[in-house]
Formats: C-alpha cells, structure tokens, sequence
C-alpha cells in the first residue's frame, strides 16, 4: 500500500474514533439529565471543561439516533444532519452511489425541506 492508501487508512480510523467519542458523550449525557433539566447539563459541561451548547447537540444527535438505529460505517456528522428527518432510519439504510458524505445529507435534508 503506498503512503496515500496508508494516511487515508488513518485518517478514516480517526474520524471513526471521532464518530464513536461523540455518540459516548451524547449517550452519556442523555443518562446524566432528563429533557427540560438543560441548566444542569450546562453546569456539568462547565464542570467537565466542555463547552455547554457542543455536549447538548452530542446529546439532541445522540437522542435522535438510538444506538441499534445507527448506522456505524456512517460519521455522526452525517447522523447530526440527518437527525431531524423523519424518515432518517430509512434513508441512512440507502446511501447514495458514492455513500455519505455531509453535502450528500444536506442534500437530502433541502429536498425535505
């Protein structure tokens, strides 16, 4: 494999890794606070040194997608734009001929809108 083929094995490890820490976040904070309690979620974040508005979108994407409805080949950022289509379980199962990309989901969420 050359270093092209190589750095790009690398680097789609990383985004993976990436992928999967802000699921764990949101999942955790979808534990930690029950809807409406956002101003204890935001003195946690605090208290962890995480900015408060990043962990309550980990946690909207992470309420969106339950984990059996994710699609693990797929980045979060992909889940996070996806997350208000009503038909995201779905349409994740049908990815585009080139798969997901970000403007691919935003794609899908102009012809929604």
């Amino acid at each position: 494999m050359n270093q092209v083929g190589k750095t790009s094995e690398r680097f789609g490890r990383l985004v993976k890794s990436q992928s999967d820490m802000m699921f764990a976040l949101g999942d955790l904070a979808l534990e930690l606070v029950c809807p409406g309690q956002a101003d204890y979620l935001d003195s946690f974040a605090e208290a962890v040194g995480m900015n408060a508005a990043t962990l309550r979108r980990y946690r909207r994407v992470s309420a969106a997608w339950p984990q059996d409805k994710r699609e693990k080949r797929v980045s979060w950022s992909v889940h996070a734009i996806l997350a208000a289509h009503p038909h995201r379980f779905t349409i994740i199962q049908n990815p585009p001929s080139k798969g997901w990309t970000c403007s691919a989901a935003r794609e899908v969420m102009q012809e929604f809108k």
